[in-house]
C-alpha cells in the first residue's frame, strides 16, 4: 500500500514506480500538489485494487493499459489536469473491459475531450459510479451506456454532450442520481426514463431539451431533486408530476415554455422547500392549494402570466424566506399577512397592484421588498423604496436586482463621479498624467474624460428604461461598464494607449 493522501507533495511520479512496486494494491495519494504525467510502469501493477489520485495536478493523456489489472475496483482521478486533446484520448476506457470488480470510475473536473467510446457499456457489470462531471466530452452518449445495470450514480454535469438522451438509459432501474445538466443534450426525455424509480436526484438544465415532460416521470417515486430548468420544454404541467410527494429539497421548472394553469395538485408537495416555475408562460390564478405547502423556504413564479387576487392561504407559508411574483398580471391589493411571515425578500413588482403598502415586517426594510411599476399603489415604501422610479437614473430594475443587492450598488463601486468632477475647483477633471506636460496629451485626457462621464451615464438610462425590452441586458452593461473602467485605469496609468469608450 502507497498511502500519502493530504500532504503537500510535490513533484512527478517516478517513470518505474510500476516495475519497482508490481505488487502494489492501494495507490491513495489524493490532495497533494503531484504533477506531470500518469507512468506507464503504473499498467504493471497486476494485483492493484485502488487507484485513488484526486486533487492534484497530473496532466496529459491518460495512457494506462488496464487490461491486465482484473482486480482493481476503485479508480478516482477527479480534479487534476488530464487532458490531451487528442481525439483518441477516452479510449482507456477500452481497457477496463476485463475489470470485473470495478465499483467506481470518477474522472470528474478535468480537462479531457473527445466522445465516449461504446465500449463503455463492456465496462464491469458491477459499476455503481460513473462520473464525467466537468470536462470537455462531446458528441453522443452510447445507448451502450444501458448495459451498465447496477450503476446508481451517473454525472455528466458540465460538458458539450449532444444528441437524444437514449431510450437504453431506462434499462438502469438502480439509478439514484443522474446529473445532466449544462451541455447540449436536445430532443425529448424518453419515456423510459419512468423505469428508473429508485431515482433521487433527476438534474436535466442547461440543455435544448424539448417537448412534453414524460408522462412516465411520475412513476419516479422517490424524487427529492427535479431540476428541468433553461431547456425548450412546452406544453402543460401535468398533474400527476404534482403527486411525487416524496419532492422536498427543489422543484425547479423555470425557463422554458410551459403554459397553461398552474395546477391545483401543486398543494400535495406538502414537504417542498423551493418551487421555481418563473420564465414560462403559466396564466391563470396562482391557486389557493400552494398554502398547504407548508414547507416551502422559496417560491419563485416572476415573468408569467398569471392574474388575480394573491391568495389569502399563503398566510400559512410560516417558513417562506424568498417570495418573487415580479412581471405577471396580479391584481388587487398586497395582502397584509406578508407583514406576519418571516419572508426575507419579496419582489411583488410590475403587476397590478393597488392600495396602500403595508409598513411593517419585510416592508420595513427597503431592500428587501420591491414593489415598482404598480401604478396605483401609495404609500411610504413606494416613494423612498430603493427600487426609485421608471424612468429615472436612480431606478433598479427587477433584472438588475440579486436579493437586497442592486447592480447600481456595484455601478457606484466602478464608476463614482468623484472621478470625473473637482469640487474645490467647481469643474470637470482628468486624471493627473505627470509623464506628459504638453498641452494636446492634456486636451486628449480631459476629452476622453469626458466621453466616459457621458458614456457612464448613458448606461445609466439605458437601464432605467420604462420597457423591459427596451432596457440593457445584464451582459451588456457589465461590458460596457468594464470598457469605460479600463479607460480610467489607463489614464490613471499612463498607459498611453487610451480608447474611445464606443458607447
Amino acid at each position: 500500500m502507497l498511502s500519502l493522501d493530504q500532504n503537500e507533495l510535490q513533484g512527478n511520479l517516478h517513470p518505474t514506480i510500476g516495475w519497482k512496486l508490481p505488487y502494489l494494491q492501494v495507490i491513495q495519494l489524493s490532495n497533494n500538489q503531484f504533477t506531470g504525467l500518469l507512468p506507464l510502469s503504473l499498467s504493471n501493477c497486476s494485483e492493484l485494487v485502488r487507484l485513488q489520485l484526486d486533487s492534484n495536478f497530473f496532466e496529459e493523456k491518460i495512457a494506462l493499459d488496464f487490461g491486465g489489472q482484473k482486480s482493481i475496483t476503485y479508480i478516482i482521478l477527479d480534479g487534476n489536469n488530464f487532458g490531451s486533446g487528442e481525439p483518441d484520448e477516452m479510449n482507456f476506457i477500452s481497457s477496463l473491459s476485463n475489470c470485473s470488480n470495478l465499483l467506481e470510475l470518477s474522472l470528474s473536473g478535468n480537462k479531457l475531450r473527445g466522445t465516449i467510446p461504446t465500449s463503455v457499456g463492456n465496462l464491469s457489470t458491477e459499476l455503481t459510479f460513473l462520473n464525467f462531471e466537468g470536462n470537455q466530452l462531446y458528441g453522443r452518449l452510447p445507448s451502450a451506456i444501458g448495459n451498465l445495470l447496477n450503476l446508481d450514480t451517473f454525472g455528466l454535469d458540465g460538458n458539450q454532450f449532444a444528441g437524444t438522451i437514449p431510450f437504453s438509459i431506462g434499462n438502469l432501474g438502480k439509478l439514484q442520481v443522474v446529473t445532466f445538466s449544462n451541455n447540449k443534450f436536445s430532443g425529448a426525455i424518453p419515456q423510459s426514463i419512468g423505469n428508473l424509480t429508485l431515482l433521487i436526484k433527476l438534474y436535466m438544465n442547461m440543455n435544448r431539451l424539448e417537448g412534453i415532460i414524460p408522462i412516465s416521470l411520475p412513476n419516479c417515486t422517490k424524487l427529492l431533486f427535479l431540476v428541468l430548468s433553461r431547456n425548450n420544454f412546452s406544453g402543460v404541467i401535468p398533474k400527476q408530476l404534482f403527486s411525487l410527494s416524496t419532492l422536498s429539497i427543489t422543484f425547479n421548472l423555470s425557463n422554458n415554455y410551459f403554459h397553461g394553469p398552474l395546477p391545483f395538485d401543486v398543494g400535495n408537495l406538502e414537504h417542498l422547500g423551493s418551487l421555481d416555475l418563473s420564465n414560462n408562460r403559466l396564466s391563470g390564478k396562482i391557486p389557493a392549494s400552494l398554502g398547504s405547502c407548508s414547507s416551502l423556504e422559496n417560491l419563485f413564479l416572476q415573468n408569467n402570466l398569471f392574474q388575480g387576487l394573491i391568495p389569502s392561504s399563503l398566510s400559512s407559508l410560516k417558513g417562506i424566506l424568498n417570495i418573487d411574483f415580479s412581471q405577471n398580471n396580479l391584481s388587487g391589493q398586497i395582502p397584509r399577512f406578508f407583514e406576519q411571515l418571516s419572508v426575507k425578500y419579496l419582489n411583488l413588482s410590475f403587476n397590478d397592484l393597488e392600495g396602500e403598502v403595508p409598513s411593517t415586517g419585510v416592508f420595513s426594510n427597503i431592500s428587501g421588498v420591491s414593489v415598482a411599476g404598480n401604478s396605483k399603489l401609495c404609500g411610504d415604501v413606494t416613494q423612498s423604496s430603493s427600487v426609485g422610479l421608471k424612468g429615472m437614473i436612480g431606478y433598479a430594475a427587477p433584472e438588475y436586482v440579486l436579493g437586497s443587492i442592486t447592480l447600481l450598488d456595484h455601478v457606484k463601486d466602478v464608476v463614482s463621479l468623484s472621478m470625473f468632477y473637482d469640487d474645490s475647483q467647481n469643474r470637470i477633471v482628468t486624471t493627473k498624467n505627470s509623464g506628459s506636460d504638453s498641452d494636446s496629451d492634456t486636451s486628449l485626457s480631459e476629452n476622453l474624460t469626458r466621453e466616459c462621464l457621458v458614456s457612464a451615464l448613458k448606461v445609466g438610462i439605458a437601464c432605467s428604461a420604462e420597457s423591459p425590452q427596451a432596457r440593457m441586458s445584464i451582459t451588456d452593461v457589465v461590458v460596457k461598464l468594464k470598457s469605460i473602467l479600463d479607460i480610467i485605469n489607463s489614464l490613471e496609468m499612463q498607459s498611453g494607449d487610451a480608447k474611445s469608450c464606443g458607447i
